[in-house]
């Protein structure tokens, strides 16, 4: 037997095994989103989860832009480059409401993003389904954040300055960070609707935002 080759083979093998080990990154957990979801839910329920999902975002967004003392024909102007004519429709309702609310410029624009999902949604579930899905609406809010400080150059864990979170929740958020770490520019909005409906417990609802 020439155990020289086979020596030489051994270390061969070997040294294959290393590189592919090297070189293959270790798999991402699936996420945890910490709920079962809201249960089954009617026609009615699907569009509300996706409307007031919509109008809580704008709303946010709509506290902003007054923030920076853009008018409402601004407002306008600035959506109507950005998105389709039904949403367009959507920012055309809630400017009066934003307007008359009047959120304080010390107050967080997250809370009140939140408030208007919650009022919007409150109509059409009941309180424990309706507390998961603000808690849904909240993780999305928190990736928002997250890409927010992204944008500028920061740590994406900087969006525990703005929304705190400890224990089970903290390990929750961590792992939507390190999903989102993983997400190009491009597809930020739809990372953050798909961990909507995902927590919602209705992955295959979630519209793709062009």
């Amino acid at each position: 037997m020439n155990y020289k080759k086979l020596c030489l083979t051994a270390i061969y093998a070997m040294c294959l095994v290393i590189l592919v080990a090297c070189n293959t990154t270790p798999a991402i957990k699936p996420i945890d989103y910490g709920t079962a979801g809201v249960g089954p839910i009617s026609a009615a329920q699907t569009r509300a989860l996706l409307n007031c999902f919509i109008a809580g975002d704008s709303a946010t967004k709509i506290v902003e832009l007054r923030s920076e003392g853009k008018s409402d024909d601004e407002i306008i102007k600035y959506y109507a480059s950005n998105t389709d004519s039904s949403w367009l429709e959507l920012i055309h309702d809630l400017l009066p409401i934003v307007a008359k609310d009047n959120p304080p410029a010390s107050s967080s624009r997250i809370d009140y993003g939140r408030s208007v999902y919650s009022k919007c949604l409150h109509e059409q579930f009941e309180p424990k389904a309706m507390q998961i899905a603000a808690y849904c609406y909240q993780q999305n809010q928190f990736l928002q954040l997250a890409f927010s400080f992204r944008d500028i150059g920061e740590p994406m864990e900087n969006a525990y300055t703005k929304m705190g979170a400890e224990g089970k929740t903290k390990v929750i958020t961590d792992g939507l960070i390190l999903h989102a770490k993983e997400v190009g520019k491009s597809q930020e909005n739809n990372f953050r609707i798909s961990t909507y409906y995902g927590c919602l417990g209705h992955p295959d609802q979630a519209p793709e935002i062009k």
